[in-house]
């Protein structure tokens, strides 16, 4: 069983025994707020894409935070687009941080990674718990308001014990990273659940974890060598419907192995010319201007310095085409010949 599935089942069997908890202490709302939790932990999971990162693809985004000028890896991951589906990241090892400054703290290591919405099941059944409900449908009316917030996402970073060491939030109009509600810190050192509360640790967590994330899915996208799609089947006993006796059923599970062990990183070369306008370089006669319409885009404000727009996508449609200048000489000129003899003189036909 991979550790995914380890996941689920010790979720799946934490909500079931709070259930049976419930009921043996008679608390039928706690009990239906529980299995409220259970359903959309189960449909969440089964929306989830699961990536296995092998050993090679750890090193490459290792090798990419510590050669990467820190100014340049927070600007291409602050402009990544994170993905707007669950999803949950395997390492093939365990992922310890090292701070040299919290050696007294040991870190605990990292095997799952796990992105999905702000509804999660842990949120609804403590909002119903605190709420009072004196129905169902007060929980149920609770869980869709969650579910709405879809600019608030949570990213929970899964020990190797399938429990959750540190959670934080990502917001998709601020483009911020924070830490959940959900929060609990592994340290017992935080104060609270705002970014002004948690201590200097998880604030590592955090601004690391800000970086690496979007560093891994990167990888994914733009520069692994080979994947391949794997297929595991594990067994699983659940309950009958109406006997309640349990019954084996065999789960399928497709995960997708990237591997970047064949990748090469391409040499830059230093330019022959420096740096500088090319048309300071040719006369104005060597130079043509050619027209060029430019499609309508759309364009998404991320910079800081847009104060009132910043997260908002416009679709701009220019009404002017630009002319871009080209040397005369580059421009492709085809010579149509009829006979391979046609122009040279010296050459008597064949006879």
């Amino acid at each position: 069983m991979s550790f995914a599935d380890q996941f689920y089942a010790h979720r799946i069997a934490r909500y079931t025994q709070a259930i049976q908890d419930a009921k043996l202490r008679h608390d039928g709302l706690e009990a239906e707020t529980q299995r409220l939790a259970l359903g959309l932990f189960t449909s969440l999971w089964k929306r989830t894409e699961r990536l296995f990162f092998a050993e090679s693809t750890q090193q490459m985004v290792a090798d990419l935070l510590t050669s990467t000028s820190p100014l340049a890896l927070i600007r291409a991951t602050a402009s990544y687009p994170l993905p707007t589906t669950p999803l949950w990241l395997e390492p093939a090892h365990p992922l310890v941080l090292v701070f040299d400054k919290y050696t007294d703290y040991p870190q605990p290591p990292v095997k799952g990674i796990f992105w999905f919405p702000f509804f999660d099941p842990a949120l609804a059944s403590d909002a119903a718990r605190l709420a009072s409900a004196a129905s169902v449908s007060v929980v149920t009316e609770r869980a869709k308001a969650l579910a709405e917030e879809e600019h608030r996402w949570i990213l929970d970073l899964i020990s190797p014990e399938q429990e959750r060491i540190v959670s934080l939030a990502f917001d998709r109009e601020s483009l911020a990273w924070d830490v959940s509600p959900i929060h609990l810190c592994p340290f017992a050192l935080c104060t609270g659940s705002s970014a002004r509360e948690v201590c200097p640790l998880c604030a590592h967590w955090r601004r690391f974890w800000s970086l690496r994330f979007p560093l891994m899915l990167m990888v994914k996208d733009q520069l692994f060598a080979q994947s391949r799609v794997v297929t595991e089947t594990a067994l699983r006993r659940v309950p009958r419907e109406r006997s309640g006796k349990k019954r084996t059923i065999a789960v399928p599970s497709s995960y997708r192995v990237i591997d970047a062990s064949t990748k090469t990183v391409r040499e830059v070369r230093q330019a022959l010319f420096p740096r500088g306008s090319w048309l300071a370089r040719h006369e104005p006669d060597e130079i043509e201007y050619v027209e060029k319409l430019v499609r309508p885009f759309k364009r998404t404000y991320r910079s800081e310095r847009y104060k009132n727009v910043r997260g908002q996508t416009v679709q701009i449609t220019p009404r002017q085409s630009r002319h871009i200048p080209t040397l005369k000489d580059r421009r492709r000129v085809t010579k149509v010949i009829a006979s391979a003899y046609e122009g040279d003189q010296d050459t008597p036909p064949p006879v």
